[in-house]
């Protein structure tokens, strides 16, 4: 016989300020198999649970924790996703990060060392509407995906770096790709990658 029972649960992540539950199913054998969500401000952790009885009553548990979206904090707060003035610029086809666009990812990693409020930083890649719109948006994912190994380099932990590609659906200046060698500038201005961090508040 099979029983579904519901648990409340009161787990160390719920201190951030948020709530857990679950369910779990124990089975005519004693084997125990669960679910567990925990809500914070920052974020919310799923957990997989299986377990087994043993003689005298006990259960032997394994937990198999999963984040979600989000992430822990332990004061409670407000996340929210604030741009960046800050722009990489590439050059036409191009989505290699060169010496002067390093320095200035540096600086900007070592401002950030100093914050206790960021969260997580979004590389958002850019291109010129030239060309076909599949290829610009691979192009601009590479560009993100480019800049963001460079962050990480520089010391930014892997799993608080996102990034995207956006094609040439976001321009920062009019073009005209029938202008070659005169429109430069307003192309070399879409050709980009530029930032935005989510902060806790």
């Amino acid at each position: 016989m099979i029983r579904r029972i519901s648990i409340l649960l009161t787990l160390a992540m719920a201190g951030c300020g948020g709530s857990a539950s679950a369910g779990a199913t124990v089975s005519s054998d004693g084997t125990v198999s669960a679910d567990a969500t925990v809500s914070t401000p920052g974020g919310r952790v799923s957990a997989d649970y299986s377990a087994t009885a043993v003689s005298g009553g006990s259960v032997d548990t394994t937990a198999y924790a999963q984040p979600t979206t989000g992430y822990a904090t332990t004061g409670g707060c407000t996340e929210e996703w604030v741009h960046m003035p800050m722009i990489i610029n590439f050059p036409s086809g191009g989505a290699v990060v060169d010496a002067q666009s390093r320095l200035v990812l540096q600086e900007m990693v070592r401002s950030a060392q100093t914050r206790t409020d960021i969260v997580a930083v979004r590389t958002e890649g850019h291109a010129d509407h030239c060309g076909r719109e599949a290829n610009n948006i691979v192009l601009s994912q590479q560009r993100a995906e480019a800049i963001a190994m460079e962050l990480v380099t520089m010391g930014v932990p892997r799993d608080r770096v996102q990034m995207i590609g956006y094609g040439s659906s976001m321009p920062r200046a009019n073009e005209d790709c029938s202008r070659h060698g005169t429109d430069d500038l307003s192309r070399n201005m879409n050709r980009r990658v530029e930032f935005s961090l989510l902060v806790c508040r």
